[in-house]
């Protein structure tokens, strides 16, 4: 077609190429004024009455795909017998055409490509779309670093019907037309086996191809070859590639990965694009990943040997070694080996996967261990492994989290939600033992076949393992948020329990069940007997041993720090580890959370950052100013917690409160003259107000014993909207009227957890998180409150903010930051499909904070919707920790560093 000719409201600009479903054009849409692509159909395709019937619903299903690394396809017409489709214009270069210009791509940026092409191959999966024609022509690369894949399913609306698919390979839909020969090789070397016997294909023949793409990009060659089209299939069939080509660079998880995407036989190939992304994003995180430190000492001192050795290596010599420690060692409670032993540390990965901080714990025997592992957004699966063997068994999918073993092992208790659950550990659908008014949140399993649970807004309750009526065993004082990790003693007339205040503090007490009087007896949260006559606990990502009397419940002597370096998780008020009756220990290695220090940065809607604020902080709940020129932040700074104000105009910060109380969470009133905030000055955790200019004084909003936390003040002024939690109580929203003397008032009913409430910019609407589901889901309901509401998130989310404009609306998963199209005119509420802005590394809100409810909302969007201040490296401290540390015979090396004789 010449240039000027018109189809429809389409001007052909200019050729672009030539495919075997036709030509393909420039075109300007002259209705939106927007350049696309117009692909015009064959004669001899547009003639095939089946074909076209197929290829318009194939047409139609593509069409829903919306995703911003998928080229869209725009509509299917027809202009004067002429048939063509009009897609998304993608400036740039094809993969193809870089690859061929520079041969290898850098590491970094093939890896970040491969990221963006599994995203796009998981998007359109789920959505029941397989592409069939992945290779890098089809692969459109932007100057700006913008990845889409073009043509997806495509080659399945072009196959003659009935037809075997590798009979006429030229008539894939984005080759070039030449020779048989010339087109053939274009699309063979990236079919899969089965695509290459004719055979019927599913999503896995996409990851087979994705291989191929991923292995061209680091080599510079593709994976499979020849001279001639048989030798090609050949090599496809029966050859490997030319592993050696890889850059030795190559992070070792990638290296692993491609081989996993290049299985000839589909059920041992890697089955889903999301596993391909998260490992992607660890290795971009991590380029060791994979290699994990494996030593060995003969006591406390440093170790004899070290060297690194690839993931499964590693495993096998820790399955062997554990195993052969373990399985030798008695089961018995009490019994704590006589005859010292060598140390061993054994430092592994369990799974590809990351390992969520609600659970690693160990069997008493010692030959099993449990395991909760990210799945998705706010998803988790519990699995557990035995160590004989090379693979974990998955229990339990969807939102599980703090599992524990039954004494004899062959249980595991779990919670999800408001109920406690057990599952055997060989498999089977989980049995729920309660439903619990609180939420439930650790256990440990009696001899007796009763389980204490502890419960954040409620204390400690005692119910039999076969179900029943809960028993209340300890209630929480007014400045007490919850009691956590019970132990029972060896005796069973006593349990260990962690006591959390509202400040975050923690202390180690005993309860005496009987008497039901408690005590507390050490300073420091996660309190365990050890039978070596110790009490061990977590402080700061240490682990502390104290010498215990289990005659008189009280400690003797002195702490000393046993081991360090424990990730840490919730302001460093939690951690992982665990230890069997045999005297192995099991601890998810990292940073403390408490001391890292990071800055403040602008994220554009691509997941690009900039600095916002360079000087690094702890700092939590970022807000905005109505007029986007400051930025009020909660900072803690040489013990003190302060609400400060960043002058971004001005580049100048300026700490707003600096009484010696916990102050935090601000708020910032719809003209900018005031925040509201947080603050424990006079006891409790309440709501204050201040001038934003430091002047004038602080005036107390609310006087309850129950904690509380501002969220979002309505636009006209007149309400704010906070969190609240009290004894025995969920989290539930609330609303204060500041003018006249409304009394507060509860928004909804919901018996479960709601936090995270924003009013919308037209004040018609409140957004809020609630767990009632068993996981946190984003709300929409009206205000001032009344009948209905409105469920905006896909699988899992919290933290929702509005564009300044109502017309988005934006909340925090486990991976990134969503979106969601809103309409908010009138009385009227209506809103499109949940899609993912951007994932990476950022602080706050992430994986148990959004499983549960709790937690501060960690960024804020410019009114514009176009930029967000976040905090980095939120995740990598769960990567680093994805690590588990095994500790054989880790009892003689407690009694040498700590003991219990005078």
């Amino acid at each position: 077609m010449e240039p000027g000719t018109r189809l429809g409201h389409y001007e052909i600009l200019s050729p672009l190429g030539e495919g075997g479903m036709g030509q393909v054009y420039r075109a300007r849409d002259t209705t939106l004024d927007r350049d696309v692509a117009i692909k015009v159909l064959s004669e001899d395709f547009a003639s095939d009455a089946n074909r076209l019937a197929r290829f318009e619903r194939e047409a139609k299903l593509l069409a829903s795909l919306n995703h911003p690394n998928i080229a869209t396809i725009f509509g299917f017409e027809e202009s004067d017998g002429v048939l063509f489709i009009a897609m998304e214009l993608v400036e740039g270069d094809s993969l193809a055409e870089r690859i061929a210009a520079s041969g290898r791509i850098e590491i970094d940026e093939a890896l970040e490509i491969a990221r963006r092409i599994a995203l796009a191959l998981e998007a359109a999966h789920e959505a029941g779309v397989i592409h069939r024609d992945l290779k890098p022509a089809n692969v459109q690369v932007s100057p700006d670093g913008t990845v889409k894949v073009l043509d997806f399913g495509l080659a399945k609306a072009y196959e003659v019907e009935g037809s075997d698919p590798s009979s006429d390979l030229s008539h894939s839909p984005t080759m070039m037309a030449a020779t048989g020969t010339g087109v053939i090789m274009g699309t063979a070397p990236y079919m899969s086996p089965e695509q290459a016997r004719g055979t019927p294909v599913d999503k896995r023949s996409d990851i087979w191809a994705f291989g191929c793409v991923l292995y061209e990009m680091l080599a510079g060659k593709r994976a499979f070859g020849g001279e001639t089209v048989s030798d090609t299939m050949a090599a496809i069939l029966r050859a490997e590639p030319d592993w050696r080509l890889l850059p030795e660079s190559t992070p070792w998880v990638i290296q692993r990965l491609v081989k996993r995407s290049l299985k000839k036989n589909p059920a041992e190939r890697l089955h889903d694009a999301a596993d391909a992304r998260v490992e992607i994003v660890d290795a971009i995180a991590d380029p060791d990943a994979g290699f994990v430190l494996v030593t060995g000492s003969g006591g406390a001192g440093k170790p004899s040997w070290r060297r690194y050795v690839p993931t499964p290596v590693a495993a096998g010599l820790g399955v062997a070694a554990v195993a052969a420690t373990f399985l030798a060692v008695s089961t018995s409670m009490r019994q704590v080996p006589t005859a010292p032993g060598p140390t061993m540390r054994l430092e592994v990965r369990l799974t590809d996967d990351l390992l969520l901080p609600t659970g690693v714990v160990l069997s008493p025997d010692g030959t099993q261990i449990a395991y909760v592992l990210s799945s998705g957004v706010a998803q988790s699966e519990l699995y557990v492994r035995s160590f004989d063997e090379l693979e974990g068994i998955r229990l339990v999918s969807g939102s599980p989290h703090s599992p524990f073993f039954s004494p004899d092992g062959q249980w595991v208790g779990f919670f999800t939600g408001s109920d406690l659950k057990k599952v055997p550990v060989t498999g089977s659908i989980p049995q729920t033992v309660v439903s619990s008014d609180v939420l439930p949140a650790t256990g440990a399993w009696g001899v007796d076949n009763t389980i204490i649970f502890g419960s954040v807004g409620g204390g400690l309750f005692r119910v039999s393992a076969n179900g029943g009526e809960p028993e209340s065993l300890t209630r929480l004082d007014q400045a007490e948020a919850g009691h956590v990790f019970p132990q029972l003693l060896p005796d069973g007339k006593a349990v260990l329990f962690t006591s959390v205040t509202l400040d975050n503090s923690m202390a180690t007490e005993v309860l005496h069940l009987e008497t039901r009087q408690r005590r507390v007896v050490q300073p420091g949260g996660q309190g365990r007997y050890a039978p070596t006559g110790h009490l061990v606990y977590q402080d700061q990502g240490a682990l502390f041993a104290v010498p215990f009397d289990l005659g008189q419940l009280q400690v003797k002597g002195s702490a000393v720090p046993v081991v360090q370096g424990l990730a840490t998780f919730f302001d460093a008020q939690s951690a992982q580890f665990d230890f069997s009756s045999t005297g192995t220990l099991a601890y998810l290695g990292g940073a403390a959370s408490g001391s890292q220090r990071y800055p403040v940065v602008w994220v554009d809607r691509q997941g690009n950052t900039t600095p916002l604020w360079d000087e690094p902080g702890v700092y939590s709940t970022p807000r905005l100013s109505p007029d986007g020129t400051r930025l009020a932040v909660h900072a803690s700074r040489n013990d003190n917690e302060d609400v400060w104000i960043y002058d971004l105009e001005r580049d100048a910060p300026t700490r707003l409160t600096s009484d010696a109380a916990r102050d935090t969470s601000p708020v910032w009133s719809p003209d900018g003259q005031f925040l509201a905030f947080q603050s424990n000055r006079d006891g409790t955790l309440n709501i204050y107000r201040t001038r934003a200019d430091g002047s004038g004084t602080v005036v107390r909003l609310t006087d309850s014993d129950r904690s509380q936390f501002p969220e979002s003040w309505s636009v006209d002024g007149g309400f704010l909207a906070y969190a609240e939690v009290g004894v025995g109580t969920n989290w539930d929203l609330w609303v204060l009227p500041l003018e006249g003397d409304g009394e507060p008032r509860v928004v909804g009913n919901s018996v479960a957890a709601d936090t995270w409430s924003a009013f919308s910019p037209n004040g018609r609407w409140i957004a809020y998180a609630s767990f009632e589901s068993g996981r946190n889901e984003v709300y929409v309901r009206p205000f001032p409150p009344g009948p209905g509401r409105h469920q905006v998130s896909i699988g899992g989310g919290g933290q929702p903010k509005w564009s300044g404009d109502g017309r988005e609306l934006f909340y925090r998963t486990h991976t990134g930051i969503m979106v969601v199209a809103v309409e908010t005119e009138g009385d009227s509420f209506g809103y499109g499909t949940a899609e993912q802005l951007f994932e990476g590394s950022f602080r706050g809100g992430l994986y148990g904070m959004i499983d549960t409810g709790f937690g501060y909302a960690d960024y804020d969007v410019t009114a514009d919707g176009q930029r967000f201040v976040m905090f980095p490296g939120g995740s990598q401290r769960l990567r680093d920790s994805s690590h588990v540390t095994l500790v054989t015979n880790w009892f003689d090396e407690l009694k040498r560093l700590v003991p219990t004789d005078p």
